[in-house]
Parts: C-alpha cells; structure tokens; sequence
C-alpha cells in the first residue's frame, strides 16, 4: 500500500495528487473539518488572482481513486485515508465484476422510478386509459410499467450519431400493424449513464456481501456506499428526464418532438397519450358511456320497446316512430358489433366481452352487454345457452 510519501514518490513531490494526498493526511486529523473536494480546492488555491483549480483537484482526486493500490476513498462528499480493514472491502469493490445484465437491472429500476406515475388520460370524459412504458432496444422490449396496457411507449436510447438513423428505422417500424398502437419515444443515451450504473451495481453488491460486517468503520463506508448508489440514481434519473424530454414521439409514422408538447416529460407523456387514445380506440365515443349492470337485462324485460325510458336505453338504441318504433339498426355502436361479428363468427360469450373491453372498443362490459340485448332484441343476432338456442 502507498502512503503519502510513496504518491509522492509515484506522481512527483509537486504533483497535484502528492498535494491532495497531503492535505487529506491533515484534514482528517481535525475533527469536523469537511473534506470535500471543494474544501480541497480551495486549500490548495495557489494565490487570489488564480482561475479556480476545482477541474484540476477533482482529476487528480479520481486518478488517486482509481488506483487500488492507495488507501484513498470517498464516502458521503468526504475524503479520507481508508484503514487497512476498510482499504480491503475497498479492494473488493475494485474486484467485483459488473455485466451488461446488472447495468440493465440498474436502470430498469430508475426508471421505474421515473415512470412511477404512469401516463394517464380520460377518453371522452368517461374512461381512464392508462399507458404502458418498455425499454426497447431495437429487438427487445425490457417492461418497466403496464405490460398488459393497449397503448405503449417504447424508450430507445440510442447514441447521438445513431440518433437520426434510428428515427428513420422506427418510423418506418411504427407503421406495422403490429406496432399501431405503440408511441415510441426516441432519445439520446446520456453520456456518464455507463459508468454510473456500474458504479451503482458495485455500491449495491459491496453493501450487501458485508452486510453482517461488525467493524465500525467499515460500517460507516458502506453507509457511505449507499448514500453515492442513491446521488448515482438521482443523477441518471435526472439525466434521462432532460433527454427524453429532448427526444422526440413518433406514432404510426409521425414523429414530433416531445418539448412542442411541454418541456416537462410527464405532461408530454399525457397529452401525447390523449391524442393517440381517440385514434387507438376510434370507436370507443360510439359508445362512450358506463351503463349499469341492470340496463341489459331491463332492455330485454322491456314489453313494449315504444314506451322504453332513456333508464333502460341510456344510449337511445331505440329509435321511436309511434307503431312503427324499432332497434336502430344504424346506430353507430351497434353497426361496429355487427362489422365485429362479420370478421369473427359465432364467438364465445367471454371473448365477445373480452374483444370489446379492448382497443379500438374499450367500452365496459355492462355496456357491451347492453349492445348485445339490443341486437338480440331486433333479432340480428341468436343466443345459444347449453347448446339451445334462446328467444326474446
């Protein structure tokens, strides 16, 4: 191990890291005194008509870091020589390895933690459409929140000599029919995201292999290593903010940039979401309320369809013409579950419910219901229960 006299030997007696080293010696032997590298900075200020030496303290402070071999660390804004105890778990943080799988976990994480609050918006002032949120890569989808949503933003990060590439690839791919209901959101990757997500991985393990550790000192380090995994994730967080918000939407082969909406990412994320939900789910305003779970079966019980009240046909299903009153055949709602049956016939009960409950529909299930009675009612439709056919 290098004390200070060896860093002098090793960088030069008049090195910037020999001084630093120096003056770490002897602020850790005042109690109290803060040894930031801001503190550093200004100790080792050579006169009052010098620029700042902040950049020049701070290189050479991760130069000392970086090197395993001196007993140097930094915990909670603070420098210090390490004790032979803590310079050991010091070397094992240096040893542990970090692969592409734990930067990914790292960062699947903090965004979750940015997308806490999923993108939300009210579709004709009746329902809640909720979005979901992945991270794609190009090939695959990395689900951060809502996997089982219709509509969702797929984040690419890419590099920013990629970025205008990969603009014209995902324009293209969003046209598919596959991917119609998918608004992704392409940004550029920040650049320090590698280093601080390895840095995260490396405070995370070194905490959890020493948890049980009964040394106080070593106990104070790794509470330090905590505190840095948490700056660490506020940084990316904060990072990945500012670049998504620099990025830009594209959906079924439009893309606008995400700050002509708002400058702030979940109001971007919400309004882009309002637009895209009328056209995912197009025939949702056709039937754009929540009826009660009685009106379907009310409909039905109804003897004479021309004295039906708005309660039992809150939709006006029922289009009244004295004797000659009858079930709108024309009506919008209805003529979408009558196309729907054209493309699927004779389907169960369950996937009716379930098909309609889902894009481009959305509508709830007492309201499908209730669309069904009708068409069953005006006899456009049979009903079968046990294999038997039902009647009116």
């Amino acid at each position: 191990t290098l004390s200070v006299d060896s860093i002098g030997s090793k960088y030069g007696n008049h090195s910037t890291e020999h001084q630093v080293a120096m003056t770490i010696a002897v602020l850790q032997q005042i109690n109290g005194f803060h040894t930031s590298r801001e503190n550093i900075a200004a100790l080792l200020h050579p006169s009052i008509d010098q620029q700042p030496q902040l950049e020049v303290i701070n290189k050479a402070i991760d130069t000392l870091l970086k090197n395993s071999m001196i007993p140097i660390g930094e915990s909670d804004g603070q420098l210090s020589f390490l004790s032979e105890v803590v310079s050991q778990v010091e070397k094992d943080r240096t040893n542990i390895p970090t692969l592409s799988i734990h930067k990914e976990t790292a960062q699947s994480h903090i965004l979750k933690e940015l997308f806490s609050r999923p993108p939300k918006t009210l579709l004709d002032g009746s329902k809640t459409v909720d979005a979901g949120v992945a991270l794609f890569d190009g090939h695959r989808e990395q689900d951060i929140v809502g996997s089982d949503k219709d509509i969702r933003f797929l984040l690419r990060l890419v590099s920013e000599s990629q970025l205008e590439d990969t603009k014209t690839q995902l324009i293209q791919e969003s046209l598919g029919s596959t991917n119609s209901a998918n608004i992704y959101l392409c940004a550029i990757l920040p650049d320090t995201i590698e280093m601080a997500l390895e840095e995260i991985h490396k405070c995370d393990e070194i905490c959890r292999i020493h948890r049980n550790h009964a040394d106080q000192e070593v106990i104070r380090y790794l509470e330090g290593q905590k505190q840095l995994a948490d700056q660490k994730r506020i940084e990316i967080k904060q990072a990945l903010r500012e670049k998504l918000c620099a990025g830009w939407f594209i959906f079924q082969g439009q893309p606008i940039a995400v700050e002509t909406l708002s400058s702030d990412l979940e109001t971007a994320t919400k309004a882009k979401l309002s637009e895209v939900a009328e056209v995912v789910f197009r025939h949702y305003s056709k039937a754009a309320e929540n009826v009660k779970a009685t009106v379907a079966e009310a409909f039905l019980k109804t003897t004479d369809i021309s004295e039906i009240t708005n309660e039992r046909d809150p939709l006006k299903l029922v289009k009244r013409q004295g004797s000659a009153t009858e079930v709108n055949l024309q009506n919008p709602a209805l003529v979408a579950v009558l196309d729907f049956f054209q493309i699927h016939p004779n389907p169960d009960g369950k996937r009716i419910l379930d098909a309609f409950s889902k894009a481009p529909y959305g509508w709830m299930k007492d309201t499908t219901r209730y669309l069904l009675a009708a068409l069953f009612y005006a006899q456009k439709i049979k009903l079968r229960f046990n294999g038997s056919e039902l009647t009116v």
